[in-house]
């Protein structure tokens, strides 16, 4: 079951960028049918492991990017990843004092990517557009 679907209104025209952001989405999309199975063999919280680690690396990858292309908001590009880490971090430490947060932490991700994608991330597309 697909909790929210790809379009190619993300698209950001760097292939590597795009093809991590399909990839999250995928992962949003295993995490939330894991909690809806209600797994309790541990399948959910390796989904979201999973989620977490490729955000990660995309994070990486995108500020290296940007860096090399010289993009001059970097910097405040950097401090929304950080805000990401730093709310996910609440949501993890509020589950493990007994809050539920499968539905928070879906939400969050889906209007944070959303958002992310279509308002911050665009803002670099056209310097995609001359290096690609």
């Amino acid at each position: 079951m697909t909790f929210f679907s790809w379009s190619d209104d993300y698209l950001v025209g760097v292939e590597k960028l795009d093809n991590q952001h399909r990839a999250i989405f995928d992962a949003i999309n295993e995490f939330y049918n894991e909690i809806q199975a209600l797994r309790v063999s541990g399948a959910a919280e390796r989904a979201l492991t999973v989620l977490l680690d490729y955000s990660e690396k995309h994070f990486v990858d995108e500020e290296e990017y940007m860096k090399r292309e010289g993009y001059p908001e970097l910097d405040a590009h950097r401090l929304e990843h950080q805000e990401f880490r730093d709310q996910i971090a609440k949501l993890i430490d509020d589950a493990s004092r007994d809050k539920p947060f499968s539905v928070a932490l879906l939400r969050f991700f889906k209007t944070w990517i959303v958002e992310h994608i279509l308002e911050t991330d665009m803002k670099y597309a056209p310097v995609a557009q001359k290096t690609e």
